[in-house]
C-alpha cells in the first residue's frame, strides 16, 4: 500500500508540475491578471497537498 501511495504522489506532482509550466505559458502570453492569479494559487495549493 506504502507504494501506491507514492506512486500516486509522484503522479500527482508530475501533474502539478506540468500545470505549472501551462501557468507559466499562459504568464508568458500576457492572459489578462485574474486568471494567471488563480492559475498560480492553485498550482500552489496542489503542491502544499502533495508536500504535506
Amino acid at each position: 500500500m506504502i507504494v501506491v501511495l507514492d506512486s500516486r504522489c509522484i503522479w500527482l506532482s508530475y501533474l502539478a508540475i506540468l500545470f505549472i509550466r501551462l501557468c507559466i505559458l499562459f504568464l508568458t502570453v500576457k492572459l489578462p491578471a485574474p486568471p494567471s492569479q488563480t492559475c498560480a494559487h492553485i498550482a500552489s495549493l496542489i503542491y502544499e497537498r502533495n508536500v504535506t
